[in-house]
């Protein structure tokens, strides 16, 4: 890596730790540069503003997210179990950079970043769990009648209804541990085995009750 990359490179994670830290609209550039022993000269030779940072940040952040998926996805030394896992764990380590009280500011002071952060985690988490859940029914992990795109569904909306700042204020819960309680509930599901066999019984029930009705 050039000195010039490696300068930028550390202009941006530094960056990053303050807006996590204290927020993106309380960071300044001469915090910034405070921060890495730099003159503001220096800084401002390599991005213009602290938005100019946050963008390349985020499209770096972006790429890396990517081939890290990519590569636990087309991992053939890992089973299914272990590629949802590793894959979930992935994520929510990666989610945390994304606090609550950082995405706040964003959402209500840069809209349009806070919108691509957003999109991108949509798209991204669409297209990768339709591929993991495909290979999974596949392998008999899953039922193969519940429809996938349903299940994608699913976990996106979740996703998008609880991983954002209004609602992760309302909870008592991290970032990551928002995470796990999704896939925990859409794929290990809530039922105990008490809970499953009531559920089952039911099952019968109405399918008793239906006939007896076309009987009478």
């Amino acid at each position: 890596m050039s000195e010039e990359l490696e300068i930028r490179s550390r202009i941006i994670q530094t960056a990053f730790e303050m807006f996590e830290q204290y927020g993106f609209s309380k960071s300044t550039m001469e915090d910034i540069a405070e921060h890495l022993h730099i003159s503001k000269k220096t800084l401002y030779k390599h991005f213009r503003n602290k938005e100019e940072i946050l963008k390349e940040g985020f499209h770096t952040y972006r790429c890396d997210i990517e081939n890290a998926i990519d590569s636990i996805i087309n991992d053939t030394s890992l089973d299914f179990i272990e590629k949802l896992r590793k894959l979930m764990m992935f994520i929510a380590g990666k989610a945390k950079h994304f606090k609550s009280h950082f995405m706040e500011d964003l959402q209500k002071n840069h809209h349009e970043i806070y919108t691509e952060i957003q999109e991108f985690r949509r798209k991204n988490a669409y297209a990768k769990m339709s591929k993991l859940i495909s290979e999974g029914t596949e392998q008999g992990i899953f039922r193969q009648d519940i429809d996938k795109n349903i299940l994608v569904k699913m976990y996106t909306s979740s996703i998008q209804a609880i991983i954002n700042p209004d609602t992760l204020a309302q909870l008592p819960l991290s970032v990551e541990d928002a995470f796990k309680n999704i896939i925990t509930v859409l794929f290990e599901g809530i039922y105990t085995e008490k809970g499953r066999e009531i559920c089952k019984n039911e099952k019968i029930n109405e399918k008793k009750e239906t006939y007896d009705e076309v009987i009478l």
